[in-house]
C-alpha cells in the first residue's frame, strides 16, 4: 500500500466518522471524543459530602447453614470484587494441570 493509497482510504474513514456522527445527532467536528463510560473514573467527579445519616446497623451472619456465624473476609470480597473469582478459578485450572509454582504463587500474590 503505497502513501496515496492509504491517504485515500483515511480520507473515506473520516467522512464515514463525520456521516455517522451526523446521523446520530451529534457532531464534534472532528475534534470531540466520545462520552465516557459510566465504569471509567476520571477524577472530575464531586467528593461525596458527608451527610448527617446514621451508619448503617453490622451485618448479621445468617443463623441457618453450614457456616453460621463464621466471618469468612474472603467470600465478601467476592461478593464485591469480580476479578477475583476469575483468578480463583484461573488457579483452579493451572493447579489441575501441574503449572508452574512460581505462575501458581503469584496469582496467589495478586489475591493478598
Amino acid at each position: 500500500m503505497n502513501e496515496t493509497d492509504f491517504s485515500r482510504m483515511k480520507a473515506a474513514a473520516m467522512q464515514e466518522m463525520r456521516e455517522m456522527n451526523a446521523r446520530s445527532g451529534r457532531d464534534p467536528g472532528g475534534h470531540g471524543m466520545p462520552p465516557t463510560p459510566h465504569f471509567v473514573k476520571t477524577g472530575r467527579e464531586e467528593p461525596k459530602r458527608e451527610t448527617a445519616e446514621p451508619p448503617p446497623p453490622p451485618k448479621q451472619p445468617a443463623q441457618n447453614g453450614m457456616f453460621s456465624g463464621w466471618d469468612i473476609p474472603l467470600l465478601d470480597r467476592l461478593k464485591t470484587e469480580g476479578d477475583l473469582a476469575l483468578i480463583l478459578g484461573l488457579l483452579l485450572i493451572l493447579f489441575s494441570e501441574q503449572s508452574d509454582k512460581k505462575l501458581l504463587f503469584a496469582l496467589l500474590y495478586i489475591l493478598l
